[in-house]
């Protein structure tokens, strides 16, 4: 009898509940899943390539006779360029992808915070937007 009672209280309490949606908060997270899945690819992708292009090297060389220093030289190069320059630009792009949801979300919630305290001032609203696909 205990239990059934509690099933109804909590039934009364559930249907009490008020869920409040905030759009710039669901728009702020999809853009953060967003550069995470970036960023999980390039982690994911680039031992892959590199392993795919010390192959494609070794297979180079070996058809082609190159010998040691030749190798080496390019073997150099292959390591700077996957330990060295990629990581970097890939570090630059996830920057700067994370500095544009901030922006765009810092617009977003400041528009949205006017709007709930009633301001009449400001520009365009964010979320009210229409993007024109042509």
């Amino acid at each position: 009898m205990l239990l059934i009672a509690m099933i109804a209280n909590s039934n009364t309490m559930v249907s009490r509940l008020k869920y409040h949606l905030n759009p710039v908060v669901i728009e702020t997270f999809a853009r953060l899943q967003g550069a995470l899945a970036f960023v999980e690819t390039l982690n994911d992708g680039l031992p892959t390539l590199e392993k795919k292009e010390r192959h494609y090297l070794e297979h180079l060389a070996s058809d082609e006779g190159w010998g040691d220093d030749d190798f080496a030289i390019e073997n150099q190069i292959l390591h700077k360029k996957f330990n060295t320059w990629i990581p970097t630009l890939a570090a630059y792009g996830a920057t700067i992808l994370l500095h544009s949801i901030v922006e765009t979300q810092l617009d977003a919630f400041a528009d949205y915070i006017g709007r709930k305290r009633g301001s009449k001032c400001g520009g365009p609203r964010f979320l009210d937007r229409k993007i024109a696909l042509s």
